[in-house]
């Protein structure tokens, strides 16, 4: 009572935070409570919670190589909306928390499979849950893979009107790819 995440005590309003195990795999849990007051009157109960995956910046789900080292997990991150299409959605690193990494990329594509919710408009900042997949159209089977978030992803609004990130121009050197490929 107004301890570990509680906001307010004396409210009987009860909140717990705390850290779970990196091992622990995200999603919906249910937690056993016994409960005991001053009177020394019991209960019993059954919380029901989410972990929550990992919350990780866009170049750190990207890596620095063909692949990403996240791939087939569930994760989180957050980004700006710099471009909506039917079947997903662009988020990008915004500028003030870009990594110095020039082998990295800012910005994913999150795969919805029909048109995006409404929290995914242009400028707006989002939070989006999903699993980490490469893809390659069956199109190009030997096209490099593109890494993006899909397998439902769910996208929070966290705010609206936020300045989408400058573009970065490409020379036509370095459209053209110098190394090898993994596949």
């Amino acid at each position: 009572n107004g301890t570990n995440g509680d906001v307010t005590a004396g409210d009987n309003i009860f909140s717990f935070q705390t850290v779970v195990g990196v091992l622990t795999p995200p999603g919906a849990k249910a937690l056993p409570a016994r409960i005991t007051d001053a009177q020394g009157r019991t209960g019993s109960a059954t919380i029901p919670l989410t972990v929550e995956p990992p919350l990780l910046p866009i170049h750190e789900i990207q890596g620095s190589g063909n692949r990403s080292p996240y791939a087939n997990w569930l994760v989180s991150t957050t980004g700006v909306v710099t471009g909506v299409k039917g079947n997903g959605f662009f988020i990008q690193t915004p500028d003030d928390s870009i990594d110095a990494d020039l082998n990295t990329s800012e910005g994913i594509f999150v795969f919805t499979s029909s048109f995006p919710p409404a929290a995914a408009a242009l400028g707006n900042l989002v939070k989006v849950t999903g699993t980490v997949q490469e893809y390659i159209p069956a199109s190009d089977p030997n096209s490099p893979p593109a890494t993006e978030i899909a397998g439902s992803p769910t996208v929070v609004l966290i705010s609206v009107g936020y300045p989408v990130p400058a573009p970065i121009i490409l020379s036509a050197a370095e459209t053209s790819p110098t190394g090898t490929i993994e596949q």
